[in-house]
């Protein structure tokens, strides 16, 4: 896995770890369950113990040890009711053991459920087919001679011996063994007729009816339900959940803050231009690490500007892409309708944007008293086009005003436009002729706002910046990439269409790890060394938590912890520099840092970050 350094990390360790732990468990908690379910059968006089170690066998044993129905071993096979079922065999277990039935529901409880098999498999033997004997009944009779007696008497009026009471025995099902109640002739469990069962051992268990089971197991699985909801929730819960706080412009220096506001903001009211993609770069030779060459990809530039020439010209430069296929933000509950959400969660946009639905925009910072620049760009356009050049003057609603031309061709429209007394050159590109428009507007309202800042989109990822940062660090460059401007819908409609049902799974596998957008950031320290950046927006607190646990996976105990922005966090060294990763709301951080500089450093910086 990369990391913002380019540093790798192999997963394949930690894979083999954790699948090591899983097998090693698993074989463990087998001979566990076997041994105990083995020694409680053998201790309730139930036969053919040794099915507590064949899968589906143990189930019909379970079954034989409860005294219950074999075929409630169907019962135990389908989802939801498999739980209430083997609530109320574990409960028979139990009675057969002498236990207390409801100690046998205990087993579906976490980590409790784990001493329940070894506590029913302690004590001594039981014999769970013998039931209590019942409440004498009949007249009472002599013990020595067998006479009954009148009401009342104590002694017989035969031999003089003392009279007791006669007792019945108590009579009980012949298929399931369940007792009778009162003078019920069938089974009131299986439906078989009664029989009167042998001599009894008076102080036995009783075995309770299924239907009294049934009303505990009821309770039971209510009471675990409630449990396991609760656990749940806290387990996966409130990572889930998730309120955006409210965010502020993070700190970027003056060159890169006076570059983003120059952007245009579309006044179309029908599916304006917005920005999706932003990338923002220093040429700056003093920055530490000189950028030779532009990083925005050669497309995003029209004919004639290469990216080797722009660091000659600038000295920094944000570019963005803007589309006009995509909804627009929905309002937050407590903000109406059409007012900017700096401090709300990015909206969730629905992009149908074609290749040719772009119009790239770029302003670049150029060195001072250099208004030749603007005139130069234009003409190498014009040359590369074979296209005239057109003047063209356009005024802010500010009074600021920008002179420059416009290059058009029958498929391409490029305006190369210089802000007057100031040292900014902003050109804007339509690569297709269904985007001119959107050039033609893009132009006319250069300087009629805040530039990017106006854009929730921009508010939802560099926003998520620190807006102050800790010691002498300093933001040097920061790209906002969309998913879409990495691999647009098109390509992937293309490689499935040409790679067939392969590449179509595939592409479904990797589509849930791509998040919608990526901003990438790049620092420097008081030494000039590089800190980074890189958040990842997958649209939903789930999508981006799911990922979390796959990466924590992956990593196993490779990872240290640590508490970050009230979440758990993971931090490990990677050759020269420490990694943390972590995720909050529908976000997935990766950082880094010097592997020299202490960690609490680092957590500084992240608990900057306005999630």
């Amino acid at each position: 896995m990369p990391t913002p350094s380019g540093a790798e990390f192999n997963p394949v360790p930690a894979i083999m770890g954790f699948l090591g732990v899983i097998v090693v468990g698993g074989f463990v908690g087998y001979l566990y369950f076997s041994i105990t379910l083995m020694v409680i059968a053998r201790k309730s006089n139930t036969p053919n113990a040794w099915l507590a170690w064949i899968p589906i066998g143990n189930v019909f044993l379970m079954c034989a040890i409860g005294r219950r129905p074999s075929w409630w071993v169907l019962l135990m096979l389908i989802p939801f009711v498999n739980v209430f079922v083997g609530v109320m065999v574990w409960m028979s277990i139990a009675e057969a053991r002498g236990k207390p039935a409801w100690a046998g529901a205990l087993v579906f409880l976490p980590l409790v459920g784990l001493f329940v098999p070894i506590y029913l498999a302690m004590g001594e033997a039981t014999e769970p087919d013998l039931m209590a004997a019942p409440a004498p009944v009949g007249p009472p009779v002599c013990a020595k001679c067998g006479t009954p007696a009148e009401s009342g008497e104590q002694f017989c009026g035969v031999c003089g011996g003392p009279v007791q009471a006669a007792s019945a025995a108590p009579r009980i099902c012949s298929a399931c063994n369940t007792p009778a109640e009162g003078d019920e002739t069938f089974c009131g469990n299986c439906g078989q007729p009664m029989s009167v069962a042998v001599a009894t051992t008076v102080g036995a268990r009783p075995r309770s009816s299924a239907g009294k089971l049934a009303a505990v197991a009821l309770v039971m699985v209510a009471f675990i339900g409630l449990l396991t909801a609760g656990a749940g929730w806290v387990a996966f819960g409130r990572p889930l959940s998730y309120t955006p706080p409210k965010r502020q412009p993070p700190k970027l220096p003056k060159r890169m803050a006076g570059t983003m506001t120059e952007f245009p903001v579309d006044t179309k009211t029908d599916a304006p231009a917005r920005p999706t993609s932003i990338v923002t770069q220093n040429f700056q030779r003093g920055s530490g690490r000189s950028s030779q060459t532009a990083q925005v990809p050669a497309k995003w530039l029209p004919p004639g500007v290469s990216r080797d020439s722009l660091p000659r010209r600038a000295n920094s430069m944000t570019s963005a892409v803007y589309r006009t296929g995509q909804k627009t933000a929905s309002a937050t509950q407590d903000e109406p309708a059409g007012t900017p959400a700096p401090t709300s969660q990015p909206p969730t946009t629905t992009t149908t944007a074609t290749a040719t639905d772009q119009t790239y925009v770029h302003v670049l910072d150029t060195p001072p008293n250099q208004p030749q620049i603007a005139n130069e760009i234009a003409r190498e356009v014009g040359q590369a086009t074979g296209a005239a050049l057109r003047g063209v003057r356009v005024q802010s609603p500010d009074g600021d005003v920008y002179v420059g031309s416009r290059i058009q061709t029958p498929q391409t429209s490029v305006y190369v436009l210089d802000k007057q007394n100031s040292d900014v050159v902003i050109i804007i590109y339509s690569p297709d002729a269904s985007t001119k428009d959107v050039a033609d507007r893009l132009a006319q309202n250069v300087g009629n706002g805040e530039g990017l800042n106006d854009y929730p989109e921009t508010q939802g990822s560099l926003w998520t910046l620190p807006p102050n940062l800790p010691g002498q660090l300093t933001l040097e460059e920061v790209n906002t990439i969309t998913a879409d401007d990495l691999i647009s819908e098109e390509d992937l409609r293309t490689i499935e269409k040409e790679g067939g049902a392969e590449a179509q799974r595939l592409i479904a596998q990797l589509r849930q790890f791509i998040p919608e957008r990526m901003t990438a950031a790049r620092y420097q320290d008081g030494a000039q060394r590089d800190w980074g950046a890189l958040v990842w927006e997958y649209g939903s607190p789930r999508r981006a938590w799911n990922n979390w646990m796959l990466i924590r996976w992956i990593a196993g105990t490779s990872m240290k912890s640590v508490s970050v922005l009230g979440v758990d966090g993971r931090y490990t060294d990677v050759d020269k520099d420490r990694v943390m990763i972590f995720q909050k709301g529908p976000y997935l951080v990766i950082l880094t840092q010097p592997a020299d500089v202490p960690v609490e450093r680092l957590v500084e910086m992240a608990n900057g970050f306005q999630m």
